[in-house]
């Protein structure tokens, strides 16, 4: 062992930088760039702008002071199988990029892959330790209040907090801001909560990946009764329906036995739900099937590499239906088919299938499964935004922690 990796040991820097990175989570400050080919007839889009995040800072200390003090475990180790199949990714993913009309882009999403594989291993290699495990829910659950309080906020006040919170990455916006995330309730504009987030449907995906987490570490505590009420209310201001009814499903799958401690919660999901619930009414629901519809349309013409990544804006179906929102295809698997064609959607079915063989040795780790799928399924910043990228990493490194990739 070197002098560094000693040092490195003693002060527990690894572990109090992957905390404040955890911590960090939600905040969106970063530097964006423009170069031309992140604009689309003159306009700026922001999936793809390549950005420098605070996160990123932080995951690359995180990954480097990794490598010094874990390169004597199986931090970068795989499995004969992995190297394969990852060897094979890589390749099906390099030629849909550079078959593609925007291969700059295509090349900056691999750079990040990268990271967050990088990412991936040493968080997996952590939470191998239940103290760091066990501290890295209850800092996630922390940082999960600041923002559920930032979010009741902007729905109470109908407008941004702005000041330090602008800095930390929250957008400034009010109710009559155009494009900002609306609902209404018996006529009435109510502004959705972001806290932080990029859009109230991340907000709401952070909030049920990491309360499935922290029900399994707070165990039969009346603490867990509290923080169930406190993640619904949530839920409640981010106003995202799907991730409400999968919250509800949660809850009554795991509560056989304990219903005292959940019937409030319930109950204010329940009433939450029939308040907000009218999928009828919202014209995005038919925005989303013409973005199916494009997808369709590029395999039908790249059916074996797809489109390569950031060129879900040739659209012609939105396009015949005057929707112009660019925008991906709001869900995962789609979007994975879209931009790696045939080939690449079967090498990332594989490694979903190991994934999924793993999540099945334990209860918490299946949950959390089935619940990145499930919301991967009605929506694309698990794999397109920043906050997404990171939730998934942690995901999959909780689910793998125990084990050789």
């Amino acid at each position: 062992m070197t002098a560094l990796s000693q040092f490195i040991q003693k002060h527990k820097l690894l572990e109090y930088s992957f905390f404040l990175l955890i911590f960090c989570f939600p905040i969106q400050l970063g530097k964006h760039f423009w170069p031309s080919w992140s604009y689309l007839h003159g306009v700026r889009l922001d999936y793809l702008s390549p950005t420098l995040y605070l996160t990123d800072i932080l995951s690359l200390v995180v990954i480097i002071l990794g490598s010094i003090t874990l390169y004597k475990t199986s931090l970068y180790k795989f499995s004969p199988r992995s190297l394969v199949l990852g060897a094979f990714l890589l390749v099906s993913t390099s030629i849909s990029i550079a078959l593609s009309s925007n291969p700059f882009f295509g090349w900056y999403e691999i750079i990040k892959g990268f990271e967050f594989v990088c990412l991936f291993l040493v968080a997996k290699n952590l939470f191998k330790d239940k103290k760091i495990l066990s501290t890295s829910i209850v800092i996630l659950v922390v940082s999960l209040f600041l923002q559920i309080a930032l979010a009741s906020y902007q729905v109470f006040f109908a407008h941004s907090a702005g000041g330090l919170f602008w800095l930390l990455g929250e957008r400034t916006f009010d109710v009559s801001t155009p494009g900002i995330a609306r609902d209404s309730l018996s006529g009435v504009l109510l502004l959705r909560g972001y806290g932080t987030f990029a859009h109230p449907n991340v907000f709401a995906g952070y909030v049920v990946i990491v309360g499935i987490a922290a029900w399994f570490l707070f165990g039969e505590s009346r603490l867990r009764s509290a923080l169930l009420s406190l993640l619904s209310l949530g839920l409640l201001v981010s106003m995202s329906r799907f991730p409400l009814l999968l919250w509800v499903t949660f809850l009554t799958t795991v509560s056989r036995g304990t219903g005292k401690i959940l019937f409030g919660s319930l109950f204010v999901l329940f009433i939450g739900l029939l308040l907000l619930f009218n999928p009828l009414s919202d014209p995005s629901l038919a925005a989303r099937f013409v973005y199916v519809q494009d997808v369709f349309y590029h395999i039908q013409k790249y059916p074996l590499f797809g489109m390569g990544f950031g060129n879900f804006l040739a659209l012609p179906a939105r396009l015949e239906a005057g929707i112009g929102l660019p925008q991906p295809v709001h869900n995962v698997f789609l979007l994975i088919l879209d931009s790696l064609g045939i080939v690449g959607f079967s090498l990332v079915l594989v490694v979903l299938f190991k994934t999924f063989q793993t999540a099945k040795k334990d209860r918490m780790s299946l949950l959390l499964f089935l619940a990145w799928i499930a919301l991967g399924s009605f929506d694309h910043y698990l794999l397109s935004l920043q906050q997404g990228q990171l939730l998934t990493t942690l995901v999959f490194a909780l689910i793998w922690r125990e084990n050789t990739v």
